[in-house]
């Protein structure tokens, strides 16, 4: 899955992730360098990395401690993905990318937010139950798109729809009692941290589908 090749004295290393997988530090996969060194991560064509801890950690993170003078840079491949894990019932989105360290892109695929949750619908005044807010599109299933909310029951409203990626989840519709609540917000497509982003390639509402920030 994760194939580190390291030459010139370990002042490079490449890293090659050539399967499907989540929560990725590049830190780690690099091996913890105690030098400054050069890496260049690769997302192989086709594949898809995903987050499964929802809203609290990325997809791919480059990971604290390296090394001042270190060079980092993500090479996105055509149609790899970076996908931030979709939100719950009302609930946030995750973040594709983000960063503890500046970092180089060279993007030939995706990277994109989490969808917000839909919000659920409002509770009955009278009698029935409120539905619940749909899923929002993301990882580590959910890639397809966003889910409907479900239909309330007697007087209390439905839930919203969950959101695409990079966007809000729908509020759910009101209920004979109260308001619908709020759909979650979307994840980050790139949260930089006050950290720095030099692209390449790829930086368009396109390919980068969310907040890059």
């Amino acid at each position: 899955m994760f194939r580190p090749f390291m030459a010139g004295q370990g002042s490079v290393i490449n890293v090659v992730i050539s399967a499907d997988t989540n929560d990725v530090n590049l830190r780690t996969l690099a091996g913890s360098p105690s030098t400054a060194v050069q890496v260049v991560c690769t997302i192989a064509a086709g594949i898809k990395v995903g987050a499964t801890l929802g809203y609290t950690q990325a997809a791919f993170r480059t990971g604290a401690g390296w090394v001042v003078g270190t060079t980092l840079r993500l090479v996105l491949g055509t149609v790899a993905e970076l996908n931030g894990a979709s939100g719950a019932s009302g609930g946030l989105g995750g973040d594709a990318l983000s960063l503890s360290y500046d970092l180089t892109i060279d993007n030939g695929g995706y990277i994109r937010g989490g969808g917000g949750g839909g919000g659920n619908g409002g509770p009955a005044a009278y009698f029935g139950s409120p539905g619940s807010g749909g899923e929002g599109q993301g990882s580590p299933s959910n890639l397809a798109g966003p889910t409907a909310g479900t239909s309330g029951t007697g007087d209390a409203g439905s839930g919203g729809s969950g959101g695409p990626y990079g966007s809000f989840g729908d509020p759910g519709s009101d209920g004979g009692l109260t308001a619908g609540g709020a759909g979650g917000a979307a994840g980050y497509a790139i949260r930089k941290n006050s950290k720095v982003v030099t692209w390449i390639s790829g930086n368009n509402y396109t390919q980068v589908v969310g907040t890059a920030a």
